[in-house]
């Protein structure tokens, strides 16, 4: 297969690839972050992908008050709107470092993030990908942290205990699959979908200690934030593919393959109101998956022995939506 991405790299660089539309006064704020890297050499990709607003010009004022150096650098690329993943694979292609970096053009870098990394990989050539930890919120001042912690399996973490910011990741140039684009008929959890196709080819993750970044939480519309039926196509497209992935090479362990199911029933639970049906889909997914799945909440399995899944989820759906009427302080008499 071709590789999809050059084969050669200027040794240290760190291609940062920013994919943008319509973000203007945040991406200053995450191209200045990544100017602000105590880390260099860094070339720094912005792909507008169709901007309407006025992105281009501050692109254009942003590169006259930065210029090019031998050890910084700004590409600015302009397309035709086509969504983030083409944007980011566009600036993959247009990459040349060693390392690269992918970053939201509404989070921030904190100035240590790539230097630590690099660093991490200088100290164990075995690892393929770094990763760390970040900070949550509007802006930095008092934005709760967020980690994943050291991980033997990432496939089972990212699907059974947590989820990494795109900005967290640090990749091996070299080591990306030569099949691992990002997807983009994936519309929701891109992130996920990208770090789990990485995870599930058996790359090595190495984790580096300390906050990366700002993920913001704000009013502004995400990728992430979209309907609860089309968070569940996506999420049956992206377990889906990982499941073939690691059927396809051999590395369908029992722990992934319950973390898989695992998924499919946080997946189903979410859409129960919505679609009762896309629940019951999922209940057949995951047993497919693992015949002797067990959920992992005692009380939730306790409750699934006595009255079956769908029952229990209408139960606990209910009780749910008790406790939230009691916390708004309403008084039943």
């Amino acid at each position: 297969m071709s590789r999809w991405i050059a084969d050669y790299y200027d040794r240290g660089l760190v291609s940062v690839i920013i994919p943008t539309y319509n973000r203007s006064g945040m991406l200053v704020e995450a191209m200045d972050s990544v100017f602000a890297q105590t880390y260099r050499p860094i070339e720094l990709i912005v792909v507008d992908d169709g901007s309407t607003d006025d992105t281009q010009e501050v692109l254009e004022h942003w590169a006259r008050e930065h210029p090019d150096s031998p050890s910084f650098s700004l590409l600015s690329i302009h397309q035709a709107n086509q969504g983030a993943q083409v944007a980011r694979n566009r600036g993959l292609r247009e990459s040349r470092g060693e390392f690269i970096q992918f970053l939201d053009s509404d989070d921030i870098l904190l100035p240590e993030k790539m230097a630590r990394q690099v660093a991490c990989f200088k100290a164990d050539r075995a690892f393929d990908v770094v990763y760390g930890d970040w900070v949550e919120g509007c802006d930095l001042a008092g934005a709760p942290p967020g980690s994943l912690g050291q991980q033997s399996d990432m496939v089972v973490a990212l699907l059974s205990t947590g989820w990494v910011p795109t900005f967290c990741y640090l990749y091996r140039r070299q080591q990306l699959p030569a099949d691992n684009l990002w997807d983009p008929t994936i519309t929701v959890n891109q992130d996920l979908d990208y770090a789990l196709q990485v995870a599930g080819s058996g790359l090595t993750f190495g984790y580096a200690r300390g906050s990366d970044g700002l993920y913001r939480r704000h009013p502004h519309d995400r990728i992430s934030q979209k309907g609860v039926l089309v968070r569940a196509s996506n999420m049956v497209r992206i377990l889906k593919k990982l499941e073939a992935r690691l059927l396809a090479s051999g590395s369908m362990t029992p722990p992934r393959a319950w973390a898989l199911a695992h998924q499919y029933l946080v997946m189903g639970r979410e859409a129960f109101t919505e679609n009762p049906q896309c629940f019951r889909e999922a209940r057949q997914q995951l047993f497919r998956i693992c015949p002797t799945f067990k959920p992992r909440n005692w009380a939730y399995r306790l409750l699934v022995g006595i009255a079956g899944y769908e029952m229990t989820q209408r139960l606990w759906n209910a009780a749910r939506k008790i406790r939230r009427v009691n916390k708004a302080g309403i008084q039943y008499r």
